[in-house]
């Protein structure tokens, strides 16, 4: 989704399209830190054989380390997954997208990929920042697994997200209701 916004900013510019489309923002277990641990579970869980396990891990190590002492030595920030965090916290991610544009967290305590508390934390500093936030906590489903657990819950989310961004084009300014 970074990737798309910076492609149609960088071929029509950045000046707002809002207006044009209703949209709104779910983020499924996600985003995280993307510290070298989280980056290690998401890549290795689906790994079952040792041998690749081991030559994939040898592989996520050395380009950690490479960005991170890139990153000291020129001051840069080159840590991707971070990164990714913080432009996700752009409340123009997409062109089309604004400060008012509702966001949906959905996420889990279960998930062993994406640690609860990271999305929470990305949740609260949009919602500090002045965006209109909406956090689903699941309790028993696994990574991106919330539909398949709890199938009922998880589309009355998506449903209360998207009655909000209707409505905002509708210039009704409905809130969020936590």
């Amino acid at each position: 989704m970074t990737l798309l916004g910076h492609m149609l900013r960088e071929k029509y510019g950045s000046s707002p399209v809002q207006g044009l489309f209703t949209s709104a923002l779910i983020l499924d277990s996600c985003p995280a830190v993307g510290n070298l641990n989280t980056i290690k579970l998401a890549f290795t869980a689906v790994v079952r054989n040792p041998v690749v396990r081991l030559i994939v891990l040898i592989f996520l190590y050395t380009k950690h380390f490479i960005g991170l002492g890139l990153s000291l030595l020129f001051g840069k920030r080159i840590m991707i997954m971070e990164n990714l965090r913080i432009e996700m916290s752009n409340p123009r991610v997409l062109t089309w997208m604004s400060l008012h544009t509702p966001r949906l967290y959905l996420f889990s305590r279960k998930d062993k990929l994406i640690p609860w508390q990271e999305v929470t934390s990305h949740a609260e500093t949009a919602r500090e920042r002045g965006m209109d936030v909406l956090c689903e906590l699941f309790e028993e489903s696994e990574h991106v697994a919330h539909v398949r657990v709890e199938p009922e819950r998880y589309w009355s989310s998506v449903q209360q997200v998207w009655t909000v961004a209707i409505s905002k084009e509708k210039g009704e300014d409905q809130r969020i209701k936590n």
